[in-house]
């Protein structure tokens, strides 16, 4: 959608309809909108729902593992990520990808196992996030 809107505006821009470029922001932190930040059609991107399955099966291996999370909370938290200019490399670096998505994403890379409590005992919180699967890869 994002890349939808900025091709309108150019359009309107050509037409000398739009005089200044407004910013647009997406939803999404898969490759195609990370392609989007880095190539200036987009100013922002906010995503990383699309880990929740992820981290949804962290708390339930948790759970049949003897780690009940409801001591902890029934509401799962989950940090939103913003692709931006000033982070945009650091997504390409840790998935080892280029801008022109000339490789795939490699999620085996991902241990799983790093926000469970029933393989980490010293965890007291759970962590998931986007930011978080990124650090582990660097």
């Amino acid at each position: 959608m994002p890349v939808g809107a900025a091709k309108a505006i150019d359009k309107l821009q050509a037409e000398g309809v739009l005089t200044e470029r407004p910013l647009i922001g997406g939803c999404g932190t898969t490759p195609p909108a990370a392609a989007d930040v880095f190539n200036r059609r987009v100013e922002v991107s906010v995503g990383g729902y699309f880990l929740l399955p992820a981290f949804t099966l962290v708390l339930l291996s948790d759970y049949l593992n003897g780690v009940d999370f409801a001591r902890e909370s029934t509401l799962m938290r989950l940090q939103m990520f913003l692709f931006s200019r000033e982070n945009i490399q650091r997504y390409y670096q840790a998935f080892g990808r280029s801008a022109d998505h000339s490789q795939l994403i490699s999620w085996d890379r991902v241990d799983f196992k790093r926000f469970s409590k029933a393989h980490h005992h010293e965890m007291i919180k759970y962590r998931f996030g986007f930011q978080e699967i990124l650090d582990q890869l660097q």
